[in-house]
């Protein structure tokens, strides 16, 4: 009996770990399980599908055109102001951006479920290069509108990825794993 709870248990990390389920639903399967093992299933106990989150593919998750911040758009009220650009340029680490013949690179680490840098700021026409380093975790770095992404990573191991930064406007990068961009692994790339 104490073996089948284990070997259940072993079989519900790795399912925890694969389909990067949230807490709430991690003490769902945990609580069913058991119930289970105990002969008390009830329907209550069953997961809906409605609570488990999308698989993290493009299909409802992609920026369309109307998520994109243009160059006419920094002209409204919205936009920052030099204070705010000082105060955002800030939290891009000296150390994790180095320009090499006009090539800008930034480090960034990745880890579950964040990246190094929340904020990535280059100027339209750039060669941008990302070296993405997993401190923790099976990541990649993704950004859609410029078809840019590295390599799916393992901790301990590197990535790198160079496109050009054509577009002016605000762009989503994120981490296509599982379900690490719904879980807060995203970032913004602001090419002014």
């Amino acid at each position: 009996m104490k073996l089948k709870i284990f070997l259940l248990t072993l079989i519900l990390g790795s399912v925890i770990i694969i389909t990067g389920c949230t807490q709430q639903q991690q003490q769902q399967l945990t609580n069913t399980l058991t119930n289970n093992e105990q002969g008390q299933l009830k329907n209550d106990d069953l997961i809906d599908d409605d609570s488990i989150e999308n698989d993290g593919s493009k299909e409802d998750d992609s920026m369309d055109d109307d998520d994109i911040l243009e160059d006419d758009d920094l002209t409204n009220d919205d936009s920052l102001t030099n204070d705010d650009r000082s105060e955002d340029e800030d939290s891009v680490n000296d150390d994790s951006m180095t320009e090499d013949n006009e090539v800008k690179t930034f480090n960034l680490t990745a880890k579950n479920f964040s990246f190094s840098q929340q904020e990535i700021r280059v100027e339209k026409g750039d060669k941008v290069k990302i070296v993405l380093i997993s401190e923790q975790g099976f990541h990649d770095w993704t950004i859609d509108k410029f078809n840019a992404r590295t390599s799916q990573i393992n901790t301990g191991q590197t990535s790198e990825v160079e496109f050009i930064a054509d577009k002016a406007g605000l762009f989503e990068y994120y981490c296509s794993i599982g379900t690490h961009r719904q879980m807060g692994m995203v970032g913004k790339l602001i090419v002014e």
